[in-house]
């Protein structure tokens, strides 16, 4: 089940290089690269003529890490989406719209003893907001948070194991959303 309040469409934020603007993203880590291996180059030569390590130190801070660093743009949250897990089915899918919170309810646990965990979640797509918790009043429900950062598809994969003082490290229950974010 998904629910969406209100939320505004706004276009994605492009993220481009300020000094590889234009450039495919094949071409500015080739250019990255160029740089990264030039620096190192001198390094040797510097080193080679016995050159004073200021010197040398500088010209590795210089070329080695002088790279453009390309700035990440701060995704602003807006909006929030529930995705809840039914227990029998093992994927649920969700829509999602960039910025928003991602509020995935996970089902009580079948067996006593056993907790939630997440085993596989694409940190490019979805930013961890909070760690699995007990819904407060709820029926043995646990929710978890995420922003979604990125356009596209991504998976989120959940496990029932045993609490960390049990022996059994098999899960009982795998569970999987599917999320798409526009």
């Amino acid at each position: 089940m998904v629910g969406m309040g209100e939320v505004s469409q706004r276009p994605a934020p492009r993220r481009v290089s300020q000094c590889h603007r234009g450039l495919s993203p094949r071409l500015e880590r080739l250019s990255a690269l160029s740089l990264f291996f030039a620096g190192w180059f001198t390094l040797f030569f510097l080193v080679a003529l016995r050159i004073n390590l200021p010197s040398v130190l500088a010209a590795v801070l210089v070329l080695g890490f002088g790279g453009c660093v390309e700035p990440v743009a701060e995704i602003r949250m807006s909006g929030s989406v529930t995705v809840t897990i039914v227990a029998p089915t093992k994927q649920t899918s969700g829509k999602a719209l960039l910025g928003n919170e991602v509020v995935i309810v996970l089902p009580p646990p079948k067996v006593a003893g056993y907790v939630w965990q997440i085993t596989a979640h694409n940190a490019r797509f979805l930013r961890q907001r909070s760690e699995i918790t007990p819904v407060t009043g709820g029926a043995g429900e646990s929710r978890v948070s995420f922003v979604a950062i990125q356009i596209g598809g991504t998976k989120v994969r959940f496990a029932l194991v045993a609490a960390a003082n049990q022996a059994e490290i098999a899960p009982v229950d795998i569970q999987e959303v599917a999320l798409t974010i526009e």
